[in-house]
């Protein structure tokens, strides 16, 4: 009878130790996941934010580059999508006057709403404006550049909305925590993002360049300025996926005084 009792607490031992491994390998996912939710991400929102800033300014140039026949001038009728001197300059333009707005608006929506949802609200406008200038560009070379105008302006207000949400952001997130970081030399390391976005979009645009090799054909080029354009929204999905992730804070009122003093200054 002892016997029997024995084996019967050791049965029950065994499934109670089985049962709690089950029971922790259930929760480690579930551990990750909070674990990865409660990390700061403002260094690589920043980062990514001012690397989109400059890849959406400077994309557009390396555009206009590729809708242009090499050997005639852009005005030329023969050229794959012929434009004047005034529709190019409406095109570069157009992106930074929704800058501007982007910085006065996006800056207060940061203090009002809370600087991860205005975030999140700054580069939906981006992607739209993004995606837009890329699959939206459709028929004759006039009602291309008018939409293509129409997203740049769109476009601008999502990354100039960048500006005061991401130096904030890390601007805060540096002072938290048990060993403070230096506020002013992490918002630097966001913005030395920039440079690399800068330079990228003629990387990508020397890519492209040589695919599809029949370069001269309109198909081609229009495949290949719509991927330059386009590839702007890359970055600012990345950022809106960790906005997720990112806790959230409201007031302050530092938002709105970078995105005047930015607006303003610009």
């Amino acid at each position: 009878m002892r016997r029997g009792t024995n084996a019967l607490s050791r049965d029950a031992e065994v499934s109670s130790n089985s049962d709690e491994g089950s029971s922790s390998n259930q929760a480690s996912p579930e551990a990750a996941r909070r674990r990865w939710m409660t990390r700061d991400h403002s260094a690589l929102i920043c980062a990514l934010s001012n690397l989109s800033i400059q890849y959406n300014f400077t994309a557009v140039t390396v555009a206009l580059a590729l809708m242009q026949h090499p050997e005639l001038p852009p005005s030329s009728p023969h050229a794959a999508y012929p434009r004047s001197l005034a529709q190019e300059s409406l095109l570069k333009s157009l992106v930074f006057a929704g800058a501007v707005v982007g910085q006065l608006v996006m800056g207060y929506a940061g203090d009002a709403v809370g600087r991860r949802r205005a975030m999140a609200l700054t580069n939906l406008l981006t992607v739209l404006g993004a995606l837009g200038s890329a699959l939206l560009t459709w028929g004759e070379a006039a009602s291309v550049y008018s939409v293509l105008m129409a997203c740049r302006f769109v476009l601008g207000v999502g990354v100039g909305g960048k500006y005061p949400l991401a130096a904030t952001m890390r601007a805060e997130a540096c002072t938290e925590g048990d060993a403070p970081l230096h506020s002013a030399t992490e918002v630097a390391k966001g913005f030395f993002w920039q440079t690399p976005g800068a330079m990228l979009p003629y990387a990508v645009g020397l890519l492209v360049l040589h695919w599809p090799s029949s370069s001269s054909s309109l198909a081609a080029v229009s495949l290949q300025f719509r991927l330059v354009l386009g590839l702007g929204a890359v970055p600012a999905l990345l950022v809106m996926c960790l906005c997720y992730f990112q806790a959230d804070r409201l007031g302050l009122g530092l938002g709105l005084g970078l995105g005047l003093g930015l607006g303003l200054g610009l």
